[in-house]
């Protein structure tokens, strides 16, 4: 299966899997505020189905949300039929480009910046940051998974995912396997609801199977924080701090998902 297929089929139950998380939610609010200018105009670039753009538009903040997937960005705006906020299909790295620049935070969550095909892609984004930012302001906070300390053909499985919807039960399992110094392989299988009513193609793994399987192996990128720490500081930024977790509370990731969180103030 393509990671296009995998990932049209994992849209319509990705806020069941990955609803928007309050701490991360207090993190990034916390950003927005405390010593630093109020921030009023915010871009989540790679929102996804937009659960992050939702809650920051609710806390009376004007906010954009870009994402390369058609898809979930269609399901975004179903999501937000007042169109309180605006949803566009981009590329991440045309983040300067965005006609509502410049914004007061730009935050990318989720691992998106390990799609980027190579570690020059990802320094020259945050060469470009500033150009989208408020002129001597602006904060960006990013979120990755950092397996840099991972040996090669090494893997480490992620807690499993579930979630129960309208249409039954969803699952999703994933693997992260280092294959090389600048890359790692992400193994995943999502089981949805079958059924005519159910969001997809109708049919199941088999004859009256009430589930359908899907499953994709793609390869990312390896970040490693203190890395992203010197592009954001060679970029200009003169605030940065690195944590675990949202929560703030360690420095090392989570050995349960390997993330890191960049905070990153101009």
């Amino acid at each position: 299966m393509t990671s296009n297929t995998f990932y049209r089929e994992l849209t319509p139950f990705y806020d069941d899997l990955f609803p928007a998380d309050p701490e991360t939610v207090a993190f990034l609010s916390q950003v927005s505020g405390g010593t630093r200018p109020r921030v009023r105009r915010v871009l989540d670039a790679g929102c996804g189905t937009g659960a992050y753009v939702r809650a920051f538009h609710e806390a009376g903040v004007h906010t954009w949300g870009t994402d390369l997937s058609p898809e979930m960005i269609e399901i975004a705006r179903q999501r937000d039929p007042a169109n309180q906020a605006t949803y566009t299909v981009a590329d991440l790295r045309d983040v300067f480009t965005h006609h509502a620049a410049p914004f007061d935070l730009i935050f990318s969550i989720g691992n998106t910046l390990a799609h980027l095909s190579d570690w020059g892609a990802v320094r020259n984004w945050i060469e470009t940051l500033p150009a989208a930012l408020r002129t001597n302001s602006g904060s960006v906070v990013v979120q990755f998974v950092d397996l840099s300390s991972l040996e090669q053909d090494t893997g480490r499985d992620l807690p499993v995912l579930q979630a129960s919807t309208e249409f039954g039960p969803v699952e999703m399992q994933r693997r992260y396997t280092r294959t090389d110094d600048h890359h790692y392989r992400m193994d995943a299988w999502l089981t949805t609801p079958a059924g005519e009513s159910a969001p997809g193609p109708g049919n199941g793994t088999g004859p009256g199977s009430s589930t359908r399987e899907h499953e994709i192996s793609q390869s990312l990128l390896v970040l490693d924080a203190d890395r992203v720490f010197a592009a954001f500081r060679s970029a200009g930024f003169t605030e940065i701090a690195t944590y675990g977790a949202f929560d703030r509370t360690a420095d090392a990731p989570d050995p349960s998902s390997w993330m890191r969180v960049v905070d990153a103030h101009r």
